[in-house]
């Protein structure tokens, strides 16, 4: 039995251009708030946190645990999840746990546009005319009530879409493999699905691919809570990797690079 099952949950979701609050109670999402005004997350972490807890007559030291969004996306908004969730870990003794945007996403689509046997691509917008990818199996199991999951199979990349099967180099064969398979397909879920959709029907039957419709388009703090109580596992172990997730280099640090490598090819 996972020790969390029972437990609320409160997850962070700030990596993006919405943010989001939720609580959960093993399976069960109590609660989820998002917001998307132009101010900064900042300005509407800790409120929204307070007022989701209001409406459920709940207090920060009810949590039994804490888990936050570590990207990719936003510097900005990786870095404040991740220090909101340490500090409030630090201040009230509530363990926390770091979660890759990818793998949640990953995980929701495992649990609501699956099946065993499906290939799952999560794919998220990067801009720059590029978008962070990694790819995943569904399988079952039976840990915390789930039925089926996602287990990665690729590393975390970042890639322009014509570039995608080439860029996945372990998942390419299992890629290919899927297609082949008839009841198999590939569920593509993420903000940037639609991008990569031409690359996967110009390779595949159209038949074998599947885009999964919303609310898995995002990640979301609801899909960040579901999968860190998926990770723990039967002996309720707690992953606290909150190391913050980039996979691309920031605009002042690429600047920085290439204006240090510029002076260095004029040596």
């Amino acid at each position: 039995m996972n020790r969390f099952e029972d437990t609320h949950i409160l997850a962070l979701d700030t990596v993006g251009e919405a943010g989001s609050i939720a609580v959960l109670k093993g399976m069960k999402c109590l609660l989820e708030l998002s917001w998307q005004n132009g101010t900064p997350h900042s300005s509407n972490l800790l409120p929204v946190i307070r007022s989701g807890l209001g409406v459920l007559r709940l207090e920060l030291q009810d949590m039994g645990l804490i888990a936050v969004n570590r990207g990719p996306g936003r510097w900005t908004g990786i870095r404040l999840g991740i220090a909101t969730a340490m500090g409030l870990s630090m201040a009230l003794g509530i363990p926390v746990t770091g979660v890759a945007g990818l793998d949640a996403l990953a995980q929701w689509a495992a649990l609501s546009a699956c099946r065993h046997g499906d290939v799952i691509l999560a794919v998220l917008d990067a801009r720059r005319s590029q978008v962070y990818t990694a790819c995943y199996e569904v399988e079952a199991c039976n840990t915390a009530g789930f039925r089926r999951r996602a287990v990665r199979y690729s590393d975390y990349s970042v890639v322009q879409p014509h570039e995608l099967l080439n860029s996945l180099k372990t998942s390419k064969e299992l890629l290919q493999a899927s297609a082949n398979l008839g009841q198999r397909r590939i569920v593509l879920c993420g903000d940037g699905a639609e991008a990569v959709l031409p690359v996967l029907e110009a390779r595949f039957s159209p038949s074998n691919v599947l885009v999964c419709a919303p609310p898995a388009f995002l990640p979301g703090a609801a899909a960040v809570g579901y999968a860190a109580l998926q990770e723990y596992g039967p002996g309720g172990m707690i992953p606290r990797d909150c190391t913050p997730l980039y996979i691309r280099l920031s605009d002042a640090e690429a600047n920085k690079y290439h204006k240090t490598t510029k002076g260095f090819n004029k040596e």
